[in-house]
């Protein structure tokens, strides 16, 4: 943690994220992001109702962040969030995701999460406002997404990916030797719990990436729609 602490510092990193794979007296996950100087925000996930809310302690030291995140793994205890901020609150999986962030799918499969937040930001100024990548977007271990794209044929397909209707790969259905066809995709979030902003639209690009989206290549959110396989699911609108 006193690394990630002296990267976040120098600004290298943007969030360090603690997600213990079990609960922590109610909550799911603790971060910290750099203010300036020796100061940090601390947040932290509490659950309420049939969601989260994260709470949020601004001016903290890096002594003080320290000191809490080690209560939080090695004590099991969270901070008494009584007077801290009210910053944010999510339904375990919201109707929309990621609407007011924008984004043009490529052929780059991002490795580095860091990489991806930076052109993510750096893509259009609106960005800079509203990309939280620490924040989460859905809790739940594994989801399903929806997209549209154009095939050759199933063989084009990933190992997690199944067309969602059939008969769209019919001969008759071909143009130009293509299928134009909705295609589902199975993901599953790293801490088995909950996938952050930045983790679920790296999946969802590194997911499309390469593939045939004819004109509409450019990510406009996510929207939810019936489960599959008792899954949670979203449709990815693109936009041109």
């Amino acid at each position: 943690m006193k690394q990630g602490m002296e990267l976040l510092q120098d600004d290298k990193i943007q969030y360090l994220i603690i997600s213990p794979p079990f609960e922590v007296m109610d909550s799911l996950f603790m971060q910290t992001a750099h203010e300036e100087g020796n100061r940090f925000t601390l947040e932290v996930s509490r659950k309420e109702n049939n969601g989260s809310v994260v709470y949020a302690q601004d001016g903290q030291t890096k002594e003080q962040v320290l000191y809490a995140m080690q209560n939080y793994m090695d004590r099991k205890r969270v901070p008494d969030t009584g007077n801290w901020e009210k910053i944010a609150s999510f339904e375990r999986a919201p109707k929309e995701l990621l609407k007011n962030v924008y984004w043009m799918f490529n052929e780059i499969i991002y490795v580095s999460a860091n990489t991806f937040s930076h052109d993510v930001v750096e893509y259009i100024e609106d960005n800079q406002k509203n990309w939280h990548p620490g924040e989460m977007a859905v809790e739940a271990e594994k989801i399903y997404i929806i997209f549209e794209a154009f095939i050759i044929g199933k063989e084009a397909l990933l190992a997690n990916e199944y067309v969602t209707d059939i008969s769209t790969l019919e001969e008759k259905c071909k143009i130009d030797g293509l299928f134009q066809t909705d295609i589902a995709a199975l993901l599953f979030a790293d801490n088995g719990k909950y996938f952050t902003n930045e983790e679920l639209l790296m999946k969802i690009h590194n997911q499309i990436a390469g593939k045939n989206l004819g004109n509409h290549m450019f990510f406009e959110g996510l929207e939810k729609c019936n489960p599959l396989e008792g899954i949670p699911c979203y449709c990815v609108l693109l936009g041109s």
